[in-house]
């Protein structure tokens, strides 16, 4: 039995936890306010639900094209595109799109409201102590 919001892979590659990525967003046209850096959605990707901060917004982009319309946006509106990058507030799998489209698409809820929906571009991995010495020690826990 796997637990919800794990990943389950081969061991000749496995998953990659990650402490920050760089995305692709899409405001959805209700969201209530504005998105600045700073703002807390609750991500959904894959079966997991994890807590994201942003850190940056790089530029505004044309929703049709994906063109940049702005180099240095200090906020975004409802139904603006834009590239940001997302620090989940706990380890996270997941990778670019390109590479797994099922861990690399995602959206984002604040509250009751949808705010946006998403792609990963990219992702800086965790570095930390080995997955094996993680998981045999999240599990004893668990015990």
């Amino acid at each position: 039995q796997v637990p919800r919001g794990y990943v389950v892979a081969a061991a000749s590659n496995p998953p990659r936890a990650v402490t920050s990525f760089r995305a692709r967003i899409v405001v959805v046209v209700r969201h209530p306010g504005m998105i600045k850096v700073g703002f807390k959605p609750t991500m959904h990707i894959h079966t997991a639900q994890v807590p994201v901060r942003v850190t940056a917004i790089h530029t505004i982009l044309d929703k049709r094209t994906f063109e940049v319309i702005d180099d240095s946006p200090s906020v975004l509106k409802a139904g603006q595109a834009a590239e940001v990058t997302l620090e989940p507030t706990k380890l996270l799998v997941a990778e670019p799109f390109a590479d797994s489209p099922a861990l690399g698409s995602f959206v984002l809820r604040a509250t009751s409201f949808l705010c946006g929906s998403g792609i990963i571009l990219d992702v800086t991995t965790y570095d930390g102590p080995s997955r094996a010495a993680a998981s045999s020690s999240s599990s004893r826990r668990r015990r």
